[in-house]
């Protein structure tokens, strides 16, 4: 018994060895490692940059996402642009507006997540005259100070020139139209160089900078200028690089109206390229004693029957001009008009005109410089006691002549008329003389 006891476990221990042997070398079968997609992003929900201002966004993927890494996009890069440096995105602000800047997973899970950014204008530019000013004359060195352009509007200006021992400083207002930089039309006073006058100020585009001048109005001697950079100008909002120049103009060769009808010029002028960062324009008449047209800023008034060449310049580009005819027809005068008239011509003058009414029966209505301004025409009653004064009304689609009667009345002691200018206006006795013209 004993002895196969002993054999049983000689069995056993032999075919526990052969399994194991069996066993060595064989490796256990492998496993995937699970793949967790991204679920949540977060980039933050707004930032607030001032222009030429930059800032940061990180962003945040859930802790067990296998794959973490995110592109990102800008909604608008004329507003913002967006740099990567992996989770993390420098954000520039370029202009004043909003844009969305969005993270958007890699792993091709589609989770995104984006974040508005806000952008504002500075609140003021300083330029240092010690960097960009200078006198276009000897002695152009030592010269300090600033020009301020403030938020509200306002400007204000300094310079020191040093070699001269002399200051200027004034202050002037500021807009900023469709990117374009203008400064307040009428000139201001200030001391110049020790000297008191009047100072203008304007800004050119020169380049891919801004160049402001200021100018002594009656010597037309630059006193300062001021080079603001292509940085500064869009911190400002203001065009510099994308400055469209006026190439040409062109206007319709000839063009006929009614006495009266008034239009307006720069509607009828046509830019090459179509539309320059400046449109203004200048306007001039090739016979402004005849008075068949009357010009202000850019509206034609036709006046008397006649032609005239009206030429139109660029401010832009002086070199871009055109011509065209004008030939303004008369509107007959209403057929009811009685025939009598003043035997002699009498003027009387009323604010900044002056009325001539002539024997003929017409008015003709003289701004303070003479000019012609409206034509008109005039009735008597029978009995010498009613004037009635028929204007041109130029703004009508089609012009016609609008009366006014006056009761007329003898002045005491003499054989002038005078005639009530506040009946009409229900103010009755305010007087006007009629004076015979010289």
């Amino acid at each position: 018994m004993k002895k196969l006891n002993k054999s049983l476990i000689c069995l056993l221990l032999i075919a526990a060895m052969i399994v194991t042997f069996a066993g060595c070398g064989q490796e256990p079968a492998p496993t995937e490692p699970e793949v967790v997609p991204v679920s949540m992003i977060d980039i933050g929900t707004g930032l607030s940059l001032k222009v030429g201002e930059t800032g940061t966004l990180t962003a945040t993927v859930n802790m067990k996402a296998t794959n973490k890494d995110v592109t990102w996009a800008s909604s608008d890069e004329a507003i913002v642009t967006v740099t990567a440096n992996g989770n993390e995105a420098t954000v520039t602000a370029v202009a004043a507006g909003e844009a969305t800047i969005t993270a958007t997973a890699a792993d091709g899970s589609g989770v995104t997540a984006s974040c508005t950014v806000t952008v504002s204008q500075v609140s003021e530019a300083i330029l240092s005259v010690g960097q960009a000013g200078e006198l276009p004359a000897e002695p152009a060195e030592g010269i300090t100070g600033d020009i301020t352009l403030n938020s509200d509007g306002t400007c204000a200006i300094n310079a020191f020139y040093a070699n001269l021992n002399a200051q200027l400083a004034f202050e002037t207002t500021y807009e900023i139209v469709d990117g374009v930089l203008t400064f307040a039309a009428d000139p201001v006073d200030a001391t110049v160089m020790g000297i008191s006058g009047q100072i203008g100020t304007a800004a050119e585009v020169a380049g891919d900078t801004i160049v402001i001048t200021c100018t002594e109005v009656n010597q037309g001697v630059t006193a300062a200028q001021f080079i603001m950079t292509a940085d500064q100008a869009a911190q400002l909002g203001i065009t510099v690089g994308s400055k469209v120049d006026v190439e040409s103009i062109s206007v319709p060769e000839s063009k006929t109206l009614a006495s009266g009808a008034v239009f307006d010029m720069a509607q009828m002028v046509t830019f090459n390229p179509e539309n320059p960062t400046v449109s203004d324009i200048t306007i001039t008449v090739s016979d402004t004693a005849s008075q068949v047209v009357y010009v202000d800023t850019t509206s034609i008034y036709p006046l008397m029957p006649g032609s005239v060449t009206i030429t139109v310049t660029s401010v832009d580009n002086p070199e871009a001009t055109a011509s065209m005819v004008l030939t303004v027809e008369a509107v007959e005068r209403p057929a009811f008009l009685a025939t009598k008239y003043f035997e002699t011509e009498r003027t009387f003058g009323w604010a900044l005109n002056s009325y001539v009414f002539k024997t003929d029966g017409t008015v003709d209505i003289l701004d303070k410089t003479g000019v012609l301004q409206v034509l008109g025409y005039y009735t008597l009653s029978e009995d010498g006691t009613q004037l009635t004064m028929y204007a041109l009304n130029e703004i009508a689609a089609n012009p016609e002549f609008v009366g006014y009667t006056y009761n007329l009345t003898k002045q005491e002691g003499s054989e002038l008329l005078q005639y009530d200018i506040g009946e009409p206006l229900g103010a009755p006795g305010m007087y006007f003389a009629l004076e015979q013209a010289n």
